[in-house]
């Protein structure tokens, strides 16, 4: 999104020419973010992003079954 930014708007940000570059360097600078936190905050992040696929889990539609048996289908 900053890189569309620079490019629409006229900001003090530096102009990067190269989409690719320009990914590369913003992994680095959140990896690096990453590696300045410290452990109870890398745990609450863990955490959070584990309940959020939980959740997500739990609120997928279950699928039904389809079981046949004696030419009859059944479906749980």
């Amino acid at each position: 999104l900053s890189y569309f930014k620079q490019l629409f708007l006229r900001s003090k940000l530096k102009l990067v020419g190269d989409l690719i570059a320009f990914w590369y360097n913003h992994k680095r600078k959140f990896l690096q973010d990453c590696w300045h936190l410290d452990e109870i905050e890398k745990l609450e992040l863990a955490w959070d992003l584990t309940l959020k696929i939980e959740r997500d889990k739990q609120l997928k539609p279950k699928q039904q079954i389809k079981l046949k048996y004696r030419g009859v289908t059944y479906y749980r």
